[in-house]
């Protein structure tokens, strides 16, 4: 190998001016991918799908772009499943306060089979 050569210096030129633009070219593909996502899960296993990929910096910069939209749905679904949870928490509590009151109501907990009479009870 000759040092002297500007062979090698061009090639890699090249290399680079073609990575650079693969690298773009990912980088819109991830950004219109995530676009697409309607769920959290999704953009997690496109994440995922792209793996390490994602730590180039053009990609990286397409998903700092849409890093706050992550954050906005992960949040919502963080609250829905807040107000899921305090919904069972109050069906729960109205269900013991009715059991306390010696009223009877069907409870899933509470299922038995009635073997002598072929069906299902309940206590």
């Amino acid at each position: 190998m000759n040092p002297s050569d500007e062979g090698f210096i061009k090639d890699y030129e090249k290399f680079k001016t073609r990575t650079f633009e693969l690298d773009r070219k990912l980088g819109a593909v991830l950004g219109r991918s995530f676009d697409d996502c309607l769920v959290t899960e999704s953009i997690f296993k496109l994440l995922h799908i792209f793996g390490t990929l994602i730590q180039r910096p053009l990609i990286a910069q397409e998903l700092n772009e849409r890093m706050p939209t992550l954050v906005t749905m992960l949040s919502q679904e963080m609250e829905e499943g807040r107000i899921i949870y305090n919904k069972q928490m109050q069906r729960l509590a109205h269900a013991n306060t009715m059991r306390n009151h010696g009223e009877k109501f069907f409870l899933p907990e509470k299922i038995y089979l009635d073997q002598d009479h072929h069906g299902f009870g309940y206590l």
